[in-house]
């Protein structure tokens, strides 16, 4: 497989019978672009403490550079029961992880603990890819699940994609309330509304294309923050009163930030914004004393 382009959609939402989503989901944002990618989904358990929490945990692993998937479950798993060290309450909190990796060629790595699932449409056929970890005759008991013991047995496995392929990551939310054939027919219609019978218009596929690299392209917005804290430097340097100055500047580069984490459709960019608002709100009550 060669110039692989990824679309992916993300959809989570609470379910009747919850008063919270447990569920955490990477990437956060629906969107598109070339591999390598990755994305997982975790679902808190539910009944147990600060099930929400433990996913959260499971999920920010996704974001380092690492693609070693079962690397990335075993060190979710050592920081979920080190917050259960910490943090006494949270005592049998836990999650389950089901995470894939699609390198250049389209092979996807999976990697699994628990009863999410991921699935593959391949030549119209659903294939149902991972195994539930659940208890023998007990479908909402599991088996295992980050957060219960220190030597966790990851389920890991190589699938080779083909050009068409579906790849359906989700929680037992999904699938204990509709069929496998429901979702091939659900899946397989909606590939057709977006490929029109599986007969693409190239050239409204690249016009989709470069109109979503426009919209996330924070190139200029870069280079103005880039010159924002240029001219913030010089006036820290300089004799002459900067209060003000200094002030204006806060808000262009708060304002620049803001437009890249929108735009920016990447969790990694997102984090870097959110640290680096944190970094200019403590510059911020400085500025407010100087002159």
């Amino acid at each position: 497989m060669n110039n692989i382009r990824l679309v992916w959609s993300i959809r989570t939402e609470c379910g009747p019978n919850r008063v919270k989503n447990e569920d955490s989901v990477f990437p956060i944002k629906s969107g598109s672009g070339n591999p390598p990618f990755k994305a997982a989904v975790c679902d808190g358990l539910g009944g147990h403490v600060k099930g929400d929490v433990a996913s959260k945990i499971a999920v920010s692993n996704m974001q380092g550079s690492s693609s070693d998937l079962v690397e990335t479950i075993a060190a979710a798993n050592s920081e979920i029961l080190e917050y259960q060290e910490n943090n006494k309450e949270s005592i049998g909190m836990g999650t389950t992880m089901t995470a894939v990796t699609i390198d250049q060629n389209g092979l996807m790595g999976i990697g699994h603990v628990g009863d999410t699932r991921c699935y593959v449409l391949s030549d119209r056929k659903l294939i149902q890819l991972t195994q539930d970890h659940n208890v023998p005759g007990f479908q909402n008991i599991l088996e295992k699940a980050l957060g219960s013991s220190e030597k966790l047995e990851i389920e890991y496995q190589d699938f080779q994609l083909k050009n068409g392929d579906v790849v359906l990551l989700c929680s037992d939310g999904l699938y204990n309330e509709f069929s496998d054939e429901y979702l091939k027919k659900k899946l397989q219609e909606r590939i057709s509304t977006l490929l029109d019978d599986e007969k693409i218009d190239a050239e409204r596929l690249e016009m989709e294309v470069v109109l979503m690299a426009d919209k996330m392209d924070i190139t200029e917005e870069t280079v103005r923050l880039a010159a924002h804290l240029k001219f913030f430097m010089e006036a820290i340097h300089s004799e002459e009163h900067a209060g003000r100055r200094l002030n204006f500047l806060t808000q262009e580069i708060n304002r620049e930030l803001n437009t890249i984490g929108s735009k920016a459709n990447d969790s990694g960019i997102a984090h870097e914004v959110v640290k680096a608002k944190e970094m200019l709100e403590q510059i911020r009550e400085q500025v407010q004393n100087i002159e």
